[in-house]
């Protein structure tokens, strides 16, 4: 089975800076995704309990559009860093459920546009249910391919089903700790999108509003931590004993997560905004790093960054850190021009 796994030639750059910049920016994707997901399944729920969403929770329709713009914008370089690094793992997980996977261009392209149909239908107050309830299937489709391949990458010896199933429908549902994965995921989504309900009421001296929001990332937290120990005991159980304690190194960091976790609960429910956004924001850091740690044990017989070759291309990554950083200017500028504008206007 090793057989089917390879190394690339050279990289061009050192793995570690690599995988550090991939994290960075998945870590801005994951944020937005939470956002735009955990909202479309709110907004799907107030369109069958009306009394849900304070109406301050209306003006994330008008945020939608931009919103999703920027999580797909941050979603490229994470990609492609992701490649660089993994390319022989992601390019045959991604063979493997190719159907799947080409399908998700045409989704994005529709659900981005279902965003700004939606903005302009709550804008005018004209009916738009149909499209909210559209918008959080495809999300939820969505999600579930791009977990479904990075899942899949992890588990190379679940790619010989290539060679009995050549149409790219294959979905690793066979692999336990998927749905796990996939519900922590959306308990995540679920609990961003309250405490940005938090934020928002804060920031319209809405109390009511960050008030619930506050209450609603509390409790969606907790069910979040209880499908996390649901993904832990479902991973082998040699993987989970390292989590626990088998290798300090990878156990300092799960628990640092856990205990970052738990302090933000705290402050949630003392309504102390700005605590929990710094408590949650470490926990959000420490997770990404478990999530790395996770995908290093889960390839250790087949595919170790240290024993990649690398030639460095110093002027290139200059380059590249230069248009990096001209693009953050950009899109800090387009951000606050298009925020501002549109916080002018009556929600």
């Amino acid at each position: 089975m090793e057989s089917l796994v390879f190394y690339p030639e050279k990289l061009p750059f050192y793995p570690s800076i690599l995988n550090f910049l991939e994290h960075t920016f998945f870590l801005l994707h994951i944020l937005l995704i939470n956002l735009i997901l955990g909202w479309s399944l709110f907004f799907t729920y107030q369109q069958l309990k009306e009394t849900f969403l304070p109406e301050t929770a209306r003006l994330f329709f008008k945020k939608k559009p931009i919103l999703f713009a920027l999580a797909i914008n941050m979603a490229i370089p994470a990609l492609l860093f992701l490649q660089v690094v993994y390319g022989p793992l992601f390019y045959t997980s991604s063979i493997i459920l190719a159907t799947h996977w080409m399908l998700i261009i045409p989704s994005v392209i529709l659900v981005y546009y279902l965003s700004y149909l939606i903005s302009k239908k709550s804008s005018s107050q004209k009916p738009f249910k149909p499209f909210i309830f559209i918008q959080a299937f495809i999300l939820l489709y969505i999600a579930f391919i791009l977990v479904s391949n990075l899942t899949l990458l992890e588990n190379p010896e679940k790619w010989h089903v290539y060679f009995a199933n050549r149409k790219g429908t294959y979905l690793p549902l066979d692999i336990p700790y998927l749905y796990f994965k996939y519900l922590h995921f959306l308990a995540g989504s679920l609990a961003v999108s309250g405490l940005s309900l938090g934020v928002l009421g804060h920031y319209k001296n809405d109390k009511i509003c960050l008030i619930k929001g506050l209450n609603l990332f509390f409790y969606l937290t907790l069910l979040q931590i209880g499908v996390g120990i649901a993904f832990l005991l479902s991973l082998p159980s040699e993987i989970r004993g390292l989590f626990l304690g088998n290798a300090p190194k990878v156990a300092f960091f799960f628990y640092l997560s856990i205990v970052f976790a738990l302090t933000s609960l705290y402050f949630s429910k003392k309504h102390h905004l700005k605590l929990t956004i710094s408590f949650f924001i470490l926990t959000l850091i420490f997770m990404v790093v478990n999530r790395f740690n996770l995908r290093t044990l889960q390839l250790s017989s087949y595919y170790q960054t240290e024993l990649l070759q690398v030639s460095p291309q110093m002027d290139v990554f200059l380059v590249f850190l230069l248009f990096l950083g001209l693009g953050i200017v950009t899109v800090y500028y387009f951000l606050k021009h298009s925020f501002s504008k549109q916080e002018g206007r009556k929600v």
